[in-house]
């Protein structure tokens, strides 16, 4: 039945366009680094760290924005909206930087995205979850001229914006139970989610949650902090790997530098010359200087059951000792100072500043890096690489500090890195101003019209050399947990997921979560083997290894078209006691016509167009079993190209 309805109608096409859209995939892998046409690949035999992957991309345009220009394109051709440029109203400073540089370098916007296309992109942005069909009928018909900005803060700080959060910070901060380096295990990691959402949910400021991952000690299982610093170990080596490990990871998540891998080993002359202009001008004292900030943290582990094996972390912070030289194993090259030295102090490199006598290492370190301007540079850029597909700097933590000022310009042929570096900084300052308020800077993003450009473009008239300017909205690939939530809120079946937490000496205790956003982790769930699969095939990563990705692939499609977590949803039955969606609607007394409404609604966020009407009005007329025509309906549309989009 199902193939033979593909056959008739619009639902070839929109398996065609799921395949299509396959040699375009959007990768918004953070650890890319930037590169044109086909990158150079850069290796040295001195540094194990120095390897494909987060410094291999050289050149300074981002291929990855010419990648994700040509999939916008294509999915607003097949969508076959109306597609034009125009004026927009400016709603705030971010709207004034970006459409004054379109202005004097002639590049038009795009017009405003329609209001449907809006709830659905700021509903899923915000909080991970595509809106309802009451939710779209009803800010559609809304007449009110605030009733964007008034949409926006009815999000913020929802308990769905919370789970999606914490779901970003979670990879940014790479909580996980078990790494390659390190195992947190189970309990380490709930205290780890647990931290991290209800600072969340109490929107802590930014600042403070940086000071507290960076300075927490005590119990990993007890104190979800600790186990920032936890992640940062670096085993079969000197204590000084660890050192290094804990720096590497404060400095790209806090700071979106990632050249310090390479410091670590190396001075950056003669390495770094075709990656980073300022890392090429720094030794490897420097990287020292900051490592040397964690010297005097101390980490052991204490069994908590040795069936199963079980072993939780306790952080300590010694009054003495500061970074040694001189190791000859471990995972960096000899630690060798050419003048002699055989200790380290730890010294902030951005300003300068030492430690004073007697003060803790750690807290000095918070301390001068959440009052470093970059601090709140790479943090409002990672928000922004979340809302706009890209970051003002791309990949965010990529960020070159010898390229950032336009009063202070590199030399050629390097150029500025930002592609607004005024807004980036203003972005920063403006962060600053507000108390370090992540929900504050969200709003500041989601209510400019710049953010809410539609990613129609008129093709004749869009070039690839409009992409740094935002002159349209980039689509963008849902995450893995992103189309496991819109699958379950269109067919109207959560999931329902039994979850380890803690271990009490004999068992785990269990929660039981129905969203995938509000998964601890990318292991989970663990005792659900088929919907980890599913997920997994999404490319949701490891925060480990395998980084996520939005990347299409042929088993994605193979999957949303036969894998038992779509197709147990689509039936006019009931699972685990809810009826399906199409059910509800077939137990209604809706016409033809507004049960289609209902599903393309309630599945796709829009009403369906005037063709697919016809079409599909024509096959419920025609057909003998109407029940399971309208469950091919719901499958087509679960596997058409704008679901597994954010436009």
């Amino acid at each position: 039945m199902r193939f033979r309805l593909i056959a008739k109608l619009v639902l070839f096409g929109l398996l065609a366009s799921m395949f299509g859209i396959l040699g375009m995939a959007v990768d918004r892998n953070p650890s890319r680094q930037e590169g044109s046409g086909s990158p150079r690949v850069f290796t040295t035999s001195d540094c194990t760290f120095f390897k494909e992957g987060p410094e291999r991309f050289v050149n300074p345009e981002s291929q990855h924005r010419a990648q994700l220009s040509s999939t916008t394109q294509w999915l607003s051709d097949k969508r076959g909206h109306p597609i034009a440029t125009g004026d927009v109203t400016r709603k705030n400073f971010i709207d004034n930087y970006i459409f004054d540089k379109m202005g004097r370098d002639g590049v038009p916007p795009a017009h405003l995205s329609t209001d449907a296309e809006f709830i659905r992109r700021v509903m899923l942005d915000l909080t991970g979850r595509i809106p309802t069909s009451s939710d779209v009928r009803t800010f559609v018909a809304s007449t009110s001229p605030t009733k964007r900005d008034d949409l926006v803060n009815s999000l913020i700080g929802t308990p769905e914006f919370v789970d999606r959060w914490t779901m970003f910070f979670g990879d940014l901060f790479k909580n996980t139970a078990a790494a390659s380096n390190v195992n947190r295990f189970i309990d380490g990691r709930t205290a780890f989610y647990n931290y991290i959402k209800d600072s969340l949910s109490q929107n802590k400021p930014y600042n403070q949650i940086a000071i507290d991952l960076i300075t927490a000690g005590g119990d990993s299982f007890q104190n979800g902090p600790a186990n920032f610093v936890v992640g940062g170990v670096v085993p079969m080596g000197p204590v000084q790997d660890t050192y290094d490990g804990q720096w590497v990871q404060t400095a790209n998540v806090f700071l979106g530098i990632n050249v310090f891998d390479c410091l670590l080993c190396h001075s950056g002359a003669g390495h770094l010359n075709l990656v980073n202009v300022w890392g090429a001008s720094r030794v490897r004292m420097d990287a020292w200087h900051m490592s040397a900030f964690y010297s005097r943290t101390g980490l052991q582990t204490q069994v908590v059951s040795q069936q199963p094996n079980i072993r939780k972390w306790l952080a300590t912070d010694r009054a003495s000792g500061n970074y040694q030289l001189g190791t000859t194993s471990g995972n960096r090259v000899a630690r060798v100072d050419p003048n002699g030295s055989t200790t380290v102090d730890p010294l902030y490199i951005f300003n300068g500043s030492a430690p004073s006598s007697g003060s803790n290492f750690r807290a000095e370190l918070a301390r001068n890096l959440t009052g470093d301007l970059q601090f709140a540079r790479a943090a409002v850029n990672y928000l922004w690489g979340h809302f706009f597909g890209i970051g003002l700097v791309d990949p965010p933590n990529t960020f070159d500090l010898a390229r950032l000022d336009p009063n202070n310009p590199p030399p050629a042929p390097w150029t500025l890195q930002p592609t607004h570096p005024e807004l980036l900084t203003a972005l920063a300052q403006e962060f600053v101003r507000s108390g370090y308020n992540l929900q504050d800077i969200m709003k500041l993003i989601t209510q400019s019209s710049a953010y809410q450009l539609s990613s129609d473009y008129d093709p004749d008239a869009w070039s690839e050399a409009y992409v740094p300017y935002f002159a349209r909205h980039f689509v963008r690939r849902l995450d893995a947990e992103e189309i496991h939530d819109a699958i379950a809120k269109a067919t109207g079946i959560a999931g329902n997921y039994s979850i380890q937490t803690t271990f009490n000496g004999t068992a785990y205790a269990t929660m039981t979560v129905q969203w995938a956003m509000q998964l601890p982790d990318t292991t989970e769930p663990g005792s659900n083997g088929a919907v980890r699969n599913f997920l997994n095939m999404f490319l949701r990563g490891d925060r480990d290894q395998k980084l996520r990705s939005n990347g299409a692939s042929i088993i994605q499609a193979l999957g949303l078209m036969n894998n038992n977590f779509v197709l147990s949803r689509i039936h006019n039955a009931s699972t685990g006691g809810t009826s399906t969606r199409v059910a509800q609607l077939l137990n209604s007394s809706l016409s033809n016509e507004a049960l289609l409404d209902e599903l393309f609604l309630s599945t796709l966020g829009r009403l369906p167009t005037s063709d697919e009407k016809s079409v599909l009005l024509g096959t419920l007329a025609g057909s003998s079993n109407r029940a399971s025509t309208v469950e091919d309906i719901q499958w087509a549309l679960i596997n058409k190209v704008d679901f597994m989009y954010n436009y």
